[in-house]
């Protein structure tokens, strides 16, 4: 049963892909015909994915396409779509937060997309509050966006704080590689030392030994 789910969300896919592709030059609205048709790709490419980074870059995506999508329904005045957009757009920045967090619960390095969501949350915030400024929107709108703002801000410091962190850690390994590194090779000279040293005494010993059997063979040969 779970196949045939599976194998009929990827003829979806397959399907829409084509129309989905060809759309991509423009913003689609909750008012265009194939909006609902790229939401449900949208689900079904999120629950295909299984690596929570790869489902926080998605999710990243996603809040990027209904930040556009609220421009453009606050530019025809549609007080009633951008707010459920911003709504989406909220679960979207949720979503991502709870799947890095589940990355990071998982041991996985995840920096380099936590590096990504950071750059890509900062540029969302910047729109935000120039859709804030905007003395076109109504006040109802203003507080979602100042919502949304603010849930954005959350998620950036708490990328900011994974990121030091990952960044403290990554010194902290660095400084325990060298420190091992330096330790082996004292370990290394010492051994080295120390087998010069018993060469040394090993070949001062085998002289010794010589001179010594020289001396007892001289003394026979003088009897």
């Amino acid at each position: 049963m779970k196949k045939l789910i599976v194998t009929s969300m990827v003829g979806v896919l397959l399907i829409s892909g084509t129309v989905y592709a060809d759309e991509q030059q423009e913003v689609l609205t909750p008012e265009s015909e194939l909006y609902e048709t790229i939401r449900l790709i949208e689900n079904n490419e999120y629950e295909l994915t299984e690596a929570y980074e790869e489902k926080a870059l998605l999710q990243d995506e996603y809040a990027d396409r209904r930040l556009e999508e609220m421009e453009e329904v606050l530019k025809e005045e549609d007080q009633e779509a951008a707010e459920r957009l911003i709504e989406d757009y909220n679960e979207h920045i949720e979503e991502i937060n709870k799947n890095l967090e589940l990355g990071r619960g998982l041991g996985n390095d995840i920096t380099n997309v936590e590096s990504l969501v950071a750059q890509n949350s900062l540029k969302r915030s910047e729109n935000l509050s120039t859709l804030l400024e905007r003395e076109d929107i109504p006040e109802e709108a203003k507080e979602g966006i100042s919502k949304a703002i603010e849930n954005q801000n959350q998620v950036s410091e708490r990328l900011a704080e994974a990121l030091e962190k990952a960044s403290q850690a990554r010194e902290q390994a660095e400084e325990r590689a060298n420190e091992a590194r330096e330790q082996a090779e004292e370990r290394n000279t010492q051994a080295r030392e120390q087998a010069e040293e018993r060469a040394v005494e090993a070949r001062e010993q085998a002289e010794e030994r010589a001179n010594q059997g020289r001396g007892r063979a001289k003394e026979r040969e003088e009897r």
